[in-house]
């Protein structure tokens, strides 16, 4: 779905709605979405992002991506971590790019490969993408050792999961992703 400049774009965003899913022409196979928070997964976040408790809860957004890997994943050893790791460096770039574009004074934080804080002190917990995917999107939830993984409708379960939790309006939202993607 293509980002569209309606009176639609002006609407708020719905808890766990998607607003628009679209693979990112600047980031190759990166998909984004942007949600409201459900009220269990937004009472994790100050937990994993201290910053985000000077913030009401149901002032949060989150906003999903979802790249597929290049390989299959979904073991370890050094090829799947040299993977998993050229995944994160390119959300870290697309984060990164989102944070600037976000109006300055708008709480904007997103996790590294461990779930730790990157943009400021991280809290006592780490950041459990998954939940927040899984929650978000919809997608099924399958449990392989023990290990809770998203499969992705169209993608399977190879895919790397990142968010990026902000303050922004929805109308900030939509304007930072379209000049980012």
């Amino acid at each position: 779905a293509e980002w569209q400049r309606t009176a639609a774009s002006t609407r708020p965003i719905a808890p766990t709605q998607v607003v628009a899913v679209r693979e990112s022409t600047r980031f190759p196979g990166l998909e984004a979405s942007a949600h409201a928070l459900a009220a269990p997964i937004s009472m994790f976040i100050p937990h994993a992002f201290p910053a985000a408790g000077a913030h009401k809860r149901q002032d949060l957004r989150a906003v999903c991506t979802v790249q597929p890997a290049e390989i299959d994943i979904m073991t370890i050893n050094e090829t799947t971590e040299a993977e998993r790791a050229r995944l994160f460096q390119v959300f870290a770039d697309f984060a990164t790019e989102f944070a600037e574009a976000v109006p300055r004074g708008r709480f904007v934080e997103f996790a590294d490969m461990d779930g730790t804080s990157v943009l400021a002190t991280p809290g006592p917990s780490s950041f459990n993408e998954v939940e927040l995917i899984s929650s978000a999107l919809g997608y099924r939830l399958v449990t392989i050792g023990g290990v809770s993984i998203v499969d992705h409708p169209r993608l399977g379960k190879s895919i790397y999961l990142g968010s990026i939790l902000t303050s922004a309006t929805d109308v900030e939202i939509r304007r930072a992703l379209e000049g980012v993607l």
